[in-house]
């Protein structure tokens, strides 16, 4: 089970920071691993697919929200965001309940 309050909220601080890409053009648009990549249920299935393409190719960890949406973080319409700093993508990554080791190749 996701936990949405704590994933919000580590999500803020990356943007406050400046380490979040938005939308799925910003996302796949270099061939690069993104430490993590965050996408609401009710993304697109032609991006859905897209988005797990990429993350196929790269290693990026890929978390499909459960019950939430993006637009908590005043975004609309914005269905993809990367995060790309290290210790809030493993944040959000313990938060997502997933075990996926984050790798600095950048």
């Amino acid at each position: 089970m996701q936990n949405i309050p704590k994933i919000a909220s580590y999500l803020g601080f990356a943007v406050r920071a400046g380490k979040v890409l938005w939308g799925v053009e910003n996302v796949t648009a270099k061939p690069r691993r993104r430490k993590v990549i965050l996408m609401c249920p009710t993304t697109a299935e032609n991006t859905s697919k897209q988005v797990k393409a990429y993350c196929q190719k790269t290693g990026s960890p890929l978390i499909e929200l459960e019950g939430a949406t993006l637009e908590f973080l005043l975004k609309r319409n914005c269905k993809v965001l990367a995060v790309t700093d290290d210790n809030l993508a493993k944040a959000i990554l313990a938060n997502a309940n997933m075990k996926v080791e984050v790798q600095s190749n950048e």
